[in-house]
């Protein structure tokens, strides 16, 4: 199990969930190298600060991916890094359970900053670009 909250296990076995104490988490020097390049990617002083949550999915004993998200008090769950090994596998899981927790959290909308490429994984995930930061880094967003 991920953490002390379960959220599911998919058809394929995936299992996602909140991790409750990161820094603690005995995969937490694998998550950390998971998350570098988003981290450095984004300019990031760190890939996690104590006011984020960190969701994994876990494929058995292996690490797929992690997220990191935080809660805005402009009712916005901003996604803020995702690291992990192929995303076709775990990304729809993944969504569901951040999406999920956001409503959960009073949330209307998430939002995340990433390469333009990821429009092709994420918009049949209902996620749309709303911007850019540069012409290869675009703005994000879908309603909860």
């Amino acid at each position: 199990m991920v953490g002390d909250r379960r959220i599911g296990v998919d058809n394929a076995g995936l299992e996602v969930g909140f991790v409750p104490d990161p820094e603690n988490w005995g995969r937490w020097e694998e998550a950390k190298a998971l998350l570098e390049p988003a981290r450095a990617r984004g300019d990031f002083a760190t890939v996690w600060e104590s006011d984020e949550v960190m969701c994994a999915v876990m494929d058995g004993d292996e690490l797929l991916a992690v997220a990191t998200a935080w809660l805005s008090t402009e009712r916005f769950v901003e996604v803020k890094l995702v690291g992990g090994r192929d995303h076709r596998r775990w990304l729809s899981e993944l969504d569901k359970v951040l999406g999920a927790a956001a409503r959960e959290a009073g949330a209307e909308r998430m939002v995340a900053i990433g390469r333009a490429g990821w429009l092709k994984s994420i918009a049949a995930l209902g996620w749309a670009k709303v911007g850019e930061t540069d012409p290869k880094t675009w703005v994000y967003s879908r309603g909860v």
